[in-house]
């Protein structure tokens, strides 16, 4: 299997100002995550100590609303944030893969967020297309009928639900060639385009599929290796601390794991993205759209079926009415 490396890197490091970004962005939310958590925590253990009998389920009380509420919030705010700047990479991608180079005299950003706005008139949009998306190429590998059986890693047919389990999490990335698609095709009617994208995808599953599989699963490993390499230098220090700095001993103990996942989400997983993006020009695009395989996903997902009722009832607008900032930042829905 031909994973394209040598072209995966040569994009990855033409777009490394997003990825620069998107680890700017982790990171942040990673520290800031950390520190709400100890402070959470922190504040729990004064309960405890200081509430008598009743400080245990005050305690208790304290990590539920502070855990549970607060870092729902933080959680819906990163999601929200991260999803604008990944299109924007993904458009930037997508731009280097079929057309060589960006335009001159724009930066990378700007480029982005144009070629964005030709397509998607509210980042709302970009949500629900998003949704659509997932439901119908899930759809998709239901239509296979033994996803294991074609994984190019010997003996994985013996372990048929941890293959399931690899493929979902390898899904993320496939939806992102559907969106890369739909912002080539500069359809006004973004509908129609991601439709057509999912049944490319359909058709040259056992491409893109299996080098997403492949990717995501040496994501993982990169995790571990990363982890391993930060916890000879942050566990000695955790071990060091001894149990009378618990909290703190428990923060520098988990440093190596919270650094790690920032890598594989900031560095790691955009190479994945740009790895399958690659698999999915090489192989999808020019193939005719096979009605056999749209009927077939039809059937199977109501996602598809509103996917295409969205794209027969869409409508153009006037030309000039969206003409204006129409990207604005939408607050997160409640």
């Amino acid at each position: 299997m031909n994973l394209h490396l040598g072209e995966t890197v040569r994009i990855f490091l033409k777009t490394l100002p997003f990825v620069i970004v998107r680890a700017g962005i982790y990171s942040a939310f990673g520290l800031a995550a950390l520190a709400y958590a100890g402070a959470v925590l922190g504040l729990a253990a004064l309960f405890a100590k200081v509430g008598g009998g009743a400080g245990g389920l005050m305690a208790l009380v304290v990590v539920v609303l502070g855990l549970g509420g607060g870092w729902g919030l933080v959680g819906l705010a990163r999601s929200w944030l991260l999803h604008v700047v990944k299109v924007g990479h993904v458009a930037v991608a997508t731009a280097y893969l079929t057309a060589g180079e960006l335009p001159a005299g724009e930066s990378q950003y700007d480029v982005g967020k144009r070629l964005v706005l030709e397509q998607f008139v509210d980042v709302n949009l970009l949500f629900v297309l998003d949704g659509l998306v997932k439901g119908s190429t899930r759809a998709v590998n239901r239509q296979i009928e033994n996803v294991s059986a074609w994984i190019p890693i010997p003996g994985i047919e013996g372990l048929a639900q941890w293959a399931q389990r690899v493929v979902a999490a390898a899904m993320n990335f496939v939806d992102e060639t559907v969106l890369s698609y739909s912002l080539h095709k500069k359809q006004k009617n973004v509908w129609q385009s991601a439709l057509e994208g999912v049944v490319l995808y359909a058709q040259s599953y056992q491409h893109v599929l299996a080098n997403a599989v492949v990717m995501a699963i040496a994501g993982w490993a990169s995790f571990g290796v990363i982890v391993l390499a930060l916890g000879i230098f942050f566990w000695p220090i955790s071990y060091s601390l001894g149990a009378g700095h618990g909290t703190l001993q428990s923060v520098v103990f988990l440093l190596p794991f919270l650094f790690g996942y920032v890598l594989k989400l900031s560095i790691v997983n955009p190479f994945v993205m740009i790895s399958v993006l690659v698999t999915f020009y090489k192989h999808a695009l020019g193939q005719p759209i096979s009605a056999e395989w749209q009927a077939r996903i039809e059937r199977a997902s109501d996602k598809f079926r509103e996917l295409q009722q969205r794209a027969r009832d869409f409508v153009a607008q006037p030309p000039g009415a969206a003409a204006d900032d129409s990207l604005r930042p939408a607050p997160p829905p409640a």
